[in-house]
């Protein structure tokens, strides 16, 4: 199916160029190292969405690049979120 695309999301342009190279090559760098096909990216600060990018395929067979948009599962990332939370309660 098409992914949906968020129109109640507020998407800036890059603010801090430096700051968005250092993510770009994080992200590329992670891509690789990891061997994933496409991952989609997204930075919140001050409840302001600041950096979004879309990095490698969404769809390897017809050489669609990932968008923002594209959505994916989070796999175990979910884990440290919550003992991020819970720390914080601490």
């Amino acid at each position: 199916p098409a992914p949906a695309k968020s129109a109640s999301v507020p998407f800036r342009a890059a603010v801090d160029s430096a700051f968005d190279g250092l993510l770009d090559t994080t992200f590329q760098h992670l891509l690789h190292e990891q061997g994933l096909i496409g991952l989609s990216v997204g930075v919140m600060r001050d409840n302001r969405l600041v950096y979004a990018k879309g990095f490698g395929w969404a769809d390897t067979t017809n050489r669609e690049p990932v968008q923002v948009w594209h959505q994916f599962r989070m796999g175990s990332v979910s884990k440290w979120i919550t003992a991020l939370a819970v720390m914080q309660l601490v």
